[in-house]
């Protein structure tokens, strides 16, 4: 409703005034993406993520699943939660280098 009441001032006011002053381009193009942005906001709000699958009871949690990574083998994990062997956690950075702030 925020989206909605704040734009509706946008249009209101300023973007009117852009238009009875001659300076339509803005608005129009201002105008079309709020539709865009407003709808594609609602769909995602309606829609369904889909269903993130489960493994087989069947699967056997102690066979040893191995993958290669970049020329590294990495032990998939068992998660009895899911029910499947986990990948690899994803590495941040290069083995050995040293995370440095940058700042803003």
């Amino acid at each position: 409703m925020l989206l909605v009441f704040l734009s509706g001032l946008f249009f209101g006011f300023p973007c009117r005034w852009l238009v009875q002053n001659g300076e339509w381009a803005f608005p129009v193009v201002t105008g079309l993406l709020f539709i865009l942005t407003f709808f594609s906001l609602v769909s995602l709000n309606f829609s369904d993520p889909g269903i993130l699958h489960r493994g087989s009871i069947s699967e056997d949690p102690m066979t040893v699943h191995v993958v290669r990574v970049n020329q590294r083998a990495f032990r998939l994990e068992w998660c009895p939660k899911c029910l499947f062997h986990r990948p690899p956690p994803a590495p941040t950075t290069a083995p050995g280098a040293t995370f440095v702030w940058s700042g803003l």
